[in-house]
């Protein structure tokens, strides 16, 4: 307690610090300009014409068209016209990219299906990479280390340009911590750009559709989640005909929300039904056995006395899902892997039951604090879930997490996250998980209106390495985004919103209201000085696109205000407070704003009360 009260006194001391410093001086806080991503430092040699590409891939493989991306890429940043040749050529200089008939060294089982080896030397450049993927994401490796190539958003790329194109020497090999790395942000978003994905490492198949060319994807057969009464055995075909399969919910009464997972029967239709979706998708290697989202779970005497047994309804799932497991095994899907959740009432881990090494176990982050990092020992809502991976990181050989980004509630309202994004994802690779989801605002394309981009892309490069340079990359997104003359505004409030949120220990959840003061805790003069920043960064914007930019972004702190009614949104002038309402959803409607939070409900109406705050203007 004494500690917690000390921390607090310390941040509100901090705060009035800050809060004076900011108003009074912004340029303090500005001065600081760091550079665009370096190159490798050290030695270097010229990169001429006379150099080939070599591969010894066909033209259908991602071996192959890594060579491809390579050569395109290039003729953009030199002007130079590298032929690609057999590896059956001999050649004075040479680019080698991928596994080929030269004694190259790699030890190939250790990069696994997407890890990488770059050893670049006067007269030959190896570019190669693990089985799958591994050669085309050294390529774009190759690309960002020694040109500052970045692929930021779908729409937004850095290719630099140069006439004396100069090559460090350099060696770099590197296997990623998550074998499976998603998400639903933006631009990755429904295969919306597919080379966004591939330069970015994003190898889910939940949201995108990548060809054997462009390496593929970690998919699933059907559906990735709440399978369990959807995708097998589905209440719809089977509830009427068989109640019994079904949950019994606290009154004794038989329910289509969940299975009882203590029934043969059930487990029976749900194996055979797995056994069916692998022999009609040979090509897909995970299926997900995960409860409906809903609390109903089977309180029959059988499930009710596992769930006490092994101190978990976990149990009792993992029990199901084990058995459907060893039966694909049993049937020859030695390549399979069974799928399911630690979620909700399933998250704390049973007492006596462990998952078979071929299932996977995701573990979701839903009920979380996200103002603090998970691993906070002084945040109580997290201390759970630090208990519960470390427990899941002993029993489970593969285990995954669902992670959540965006507050639900309130898309278009700030979601403070940026300070506990990299302790999070080093947090999840120290307790040995392989795979991660990164789940966000999914609806991004009808309700962009803060940094859904920029989550996107730090994500992606997190999920590649969770000890990547997380300050460089932000600095030079933002660079990028916002302009020249512009990111340090934004970038200033950033680090200041990610100062005031959580602050006395207060617990940001993603259903938080605007209100909360866990989102943000600012003085009037933070207020104030939050909008100098945006007006400085929309003054010095250079283009109409980083324009566009800055004010989507903005509307999320308009948004803000706009609820919690400060500044020109102040009940206290309710007149002039309208003319602010309708200001703001003007912009939304300009720039493409068409939800406020999620569900079907969550639609902007077209004819909103300017009385009520933004959250309140949602069709009814």
């Amino acid at each position: 307690m004494a500690t917690r009260i000390l921390r607090s006194c310390i941040s509100l001391i901090l705060g009035a610090i800050f809060s004076v410093t900011a108003v009074h001086n912004p340029a303090k806080i500005l001065k600081a300009d760091p550079p665009l991503p370096e190159t490798v430092q050290g030695e270097t040699f010229s990169l001429t014409g006379d150099y080939v590409i070599v591969s010894a891939g066909n033209r259908a493989d991602c071996t192959y068209n890594a060579a491809v991306i390579l050569q395109n890429y290039l003729r953009q940043i030199t002007g130079l016209e590298l032929p690609i040749v057999p590896d059956t050529q001999t050649n004075a200089k040479e680019i080698v990219v991928g596994p080929t008939a030269r004694q190259d060294g790699v030890d190939y089982g250790k990069l696994g299906d997407d890890g990488i080896c770059i050893r670049t030397a006067p007269e030959r450049i190896l570019i190669t990479g693990g089985a799958v993927r591994g050669t085309m994401y050294a390529v774009y490796t190759f690309l960002e280390d020694c040109f500052n190539c970045r692929w930021y958003t779908e729409k937004l790329t850095v290719i630099p340009t140069t006439d004396d194109p100069q090559i460090p020497v350099y060696e770099k090999t590197f296997v990623p911590t998550f074998e499976f790395r998603e998400t639903d942000w933006i631009s990755p978003n429904r295969s919306a750009n597919k080379e966004y994905s591939c330069a970015n490492r994003l190898n889910g198949g939940p949201y995108r559709t990548l060809s054997a060319q462009e390496g593929g994807t970690v998919d699933y057969i059907g559906s990735f989640a709440h399978t369990l009464t959807t995708q097998f055995c589905a209440a719809d075909t089977y509830f009427e005909a068989h109640p019994e399969w079904f949950a019994m919910d606290k009154d004794g009464k038989r329910i289509p929300d969940q299975l009882c997972l203590s029934n043969p029967e059930t487990l029976a239709t749900v194996t055979r039904e797995v056994l069916d979706a692998i022999r009609e998708n040979p090509t897909k290697k995970i299926v997900s056995l995960t409860q409906n989202d809903n609390q109903k779970y089977c309180r029959c005497a059988q499930c009710a006395a596992t769930d006490t047994q092994e101190g978990s309804p976990s149990g009792t799932l993992l029990r199901f899902v084990n058995a459907v497991a060893e039966a694909v095994e049993d049937a020859g899907f030695t390549n399979v892997e069974i799928d399911t959740f630690a979620y909700q009432y399933t998250r704390k881990p049973p007492k006596i039951t462990v998952p078979r090494q071929n299932v996977i176990v995701r573990l979701c982050s839903i009920e979380c604090c996200f103002a603090h990092p998970l691993n906070d020992p002084l945040c109580t809502q997290n201390v759970k879930f630090s208990e519960d991976i470390v427990r899941w990181s002993e029993i489970c050989e593969r285990l995954y997490v669902w992670d959540y980004t965006t507050n639900y509630s309130n898309y278009l309202g700030p979601f403070p996250n940026f300070g506990v994004m990299q302790e999070n994802m080093r947090f999840f690779a120290e307790h040995h998980v392989v795979g991660v989801y990164e789940e966000g605002n999914y609806t991004a394309r009808e309700s962009d209106a803060e940094f859904a981009e920029l989550r996107a892309y730090l994500l992606s490069k997190l999920m590649w390495d969770p000890d990547m340079d997380y300050e460089r990359e932000m600095n030079g997104f933002l660079r990028a985004y916002y302009g020249e003359n512009s990111w340090q505004y934004v970038r200033a409030y950033i680090d200041k919103t990610t100062q005031a949120t959580g602050r006395f220990g207060l617990k940001m959840g993603i259903y938080a209201a605007m209100t909360d003061k866990s989102v943000l805790l600012l003085t009037g003069a933070d207020r104030r000085y939050m909008d100098l920043l945006w007006s400085k960064a929309k003054e010095n914007a250079e283009t109409d696109a980083q324009l566009e930019h800055i004010r989507r972004s903005e509307l999320s702190w308009r948004y803000w205000k706009a609820c919690n009614k400060y500044g020109e949104f102040s009940a206290l002038r309710p007149q002039k407070r309208i003319e602010a309402n309708k200001a703001l959803y003007a912009d939304f409607v300009e720039l493409g704003i068409k939800r406020i939070c999620e569900g079907s409900g969550g639609l902007l109406s077209d004819s909103p009360d300017f009385r009520e705050i933004p959250r309140g203007w949602t069709k009814k």
